[in-house]
């Protein structure tokens, strides 16, 4: 971002350089290290430390469930990451029900909708003990989510998504979406890695509902 003098409150909504020079004053952000301004005042900026990237994760998880709370998704992602299908399932059900609109889901856009939504909901793992890729090259083909531990001991997670016009089809092609992951030998980069264990889901959606079949 430019760095800008005298930034007032008023112009925060309007200038991202003041929203983020606000943030820069305030230790919300920090200059990346050996970063110096280039051009134009230009500043490199990133989140100094994983206490105040837990505090922006969680206030972006309250704009976007005013009502269900940021509890749901962090237990979502503990179940996901557990195994546990029956519980992912309903909470990711709720989360799409919550978040998900008509317009959004349209038949036009709604596989990149819903490809956009799980990225983001798992996103918050990214670089706290885990790297998330998203449509990654991996044995005969292309994953959609791949949640991949950087501790080999600790489960990684494999995530295949499908769209239906129908939700009477949404439990076969849940597993139509399981069985593109053995055919398809996604694991390869996670054995390549040496995780041991891994969880792979295949999902199905249709407008705010979903189905969900964990592969045992």
């Amino acid at each position: 971002a430019q760095l800008r003098e005298g930034t007032i409150y008023d112009g925060i909504g309007q200038n991202d350089s003041d929203l983020y020079n606000m943030l820069l004053t305030t230790g919300y952000l920090t200059p990346e290290a050996g970063a110096d301004p280039l051009r134009g005042n230009l500043l490199r900026m990133v989140i100094p430390n994983k206490e105040i990237q837990r505090v922006y994760a969680d206030e972006i998880l309250a704009g976007l469930t005013p009502h269900a709370g940021s509890d749901l998704y962090h237990m979502m992602l503990d179940d996901m990451l557990r195994g546990n299908g029956t519980a992912f399932a309903e909470e990711l059900q709720e989360i799409v029900a919550e978040l998900a609109s008509t317009f959004d889901t349209a038949s036009n856009k709604q596989e990149a909708f819903y490809h956009g939504l799980m990225l983001g909901l798992t996103a918050l793992l990214h670089g706290n003990g885990y790297q998330i890729k998203s449509n990654g090259e991996s044995g005969k083909g292309r994953f959609d989510v791949g949640i991949f531990p950087l501790c080999a001991d600790n489960p990684g997670v494999l995530l295949e998504f499908k769209t239906v016009q129908r939700p009477d089809d949404l439990s076969a092609a849940a597993a139509v979406a399981g069985e593109q992951i053995l055919r398809q030998e996604y694991l390869t980069e996670f054995k390549s890695r040496n995780v041991q264990t891994v969880w792979q889901y295949g999902i199905a959606f249709c407008g705010k509902n979903m189905a969900l079949q964990r592969l045992s």
